[in-house]
C-alpha cells in the first residue's frame, strides 16, 4: 500500500512540472506572424498539452529568455504537438452568461475545432474529486479531474455553451435554419452529434 501511495505522490508531482518546447507561430492582428518555441505544460502521461492552464496563458521563448504571450494584440497560435496542428484562438472571456473561465482575464486562449461561418471550440475545465477509500479502507486523498464544454459563436457574436436541455437550446439557436432545427427537433442530431451539426450548418445553411 505503501508504494501505491508513493506511486501516486510522484505521478502528482511530475504532472505539476512535465512541459515540453513545441514549434509554432503567433499570427498578430496586424497581419505578421512570428516563429517561435513555445514551452507548454503537458500531461505526464500521454504527453498531451494541458488545455485548462494554456487557456489562460501561454509562454514562448525570446532568445534564451522565456516570456509571457499577452493575447491582446494576437489572434492564434499555432503548435505543431507531435502529427497534431493544435490552433488556439484569442477570443473574449465572456458568453452572454458571465466569464467563460472564472478570475482570468478579458481574453483568453481556446482551442478551436472547425471554422466558417460558425466556429466550434473546446474549453477544458477542472473540478475536484472528493476522497476516494481503497480497497483496505485507507482514505485517499482526492485529485483534479478536466471535463470539457463545447462552445458554438458565429463571426463577430459572442460565444455559446453547448448545455441542456440541448433541443430545446440550439433549435432556437439555430432558428435561421429551418432544415436544422427540424433535424434537431425530430432527434437525428443530438448532443453526441455537436460536430456533425456545425457541418451541416456551414454546409447547407449559409448562403
Amino acid at each position: 500500500m505503501r508504494y501505491l501511495v508513493l506511486f501516486f505522490m510522484l505521478v502528482t508531482i511530475s504532472s505539476a512540472v512535465a512541459a515540453k518546447n513545441l514549434k509554432g507561430k503567433i499570427f498578430y492582428l496586424d497581419g505578421s506572424v512570428e516563429e517561435v518555441k513555445f514551452r507548454i505544460p503537458v500531461d505526464f502521461l500521454s504527453g498531451n498539452p494541458k488545455y485548462h492552464i494554456i487557456q489562460e496563458g501561454m509562454k514562448y521563448y525570446q532568445g534564451n529568455s522565456l516570456r509571457n504571450l499577452d493575447p491582446s494584440g494576437v489572434d492564434k497560435v499555432i503548435l505543431a504537438n507531435k502529427d497534431e496542428i493544435i490552433t488556439m484562438v484569442v477570443v473574449p472571456n465572456f458568453d452572454g452568461k458571465g466569464e467563460v473561465i472564472k478570475g482570468a482575464g478579458s481574453e483568453i486562449f481556446i482551442r478551436i475545432l472547425k471554422e466558417g461561418a460558425l466556429n466550434l471550440y473546446e474549453l477544458a475545465q477542472t473540478f475536484n474529486t472528493g476522497p476516494m477509500i481503497d480497497a483496505n479502507g485507507m482514505v485517499m486523498g482526492g485529485g483534479q479531474s478536466i471535463s470539457h464544454l463545447y462552445l458554438l459563436q458565429f463571426s463577430e457574436q459572442e460565444l455559446h455553451r453547448i448545455e441542456t436541455p440541448f433541443k430545446r437550446e440550439m433549435a432556437e439557436y439555430f432558428k435561421d435554419c429551418p432544415k436544422l432545427v427540424a433535424l434537431i427537433e425530430n432527434r437525428y442530431i443530438t448532443k453526441k452529434d455537436i460536430f456533425l451539426m456545425v457541418d451541416f450548418y456551414n454546409n447547407s445553411c449559409v448562403e
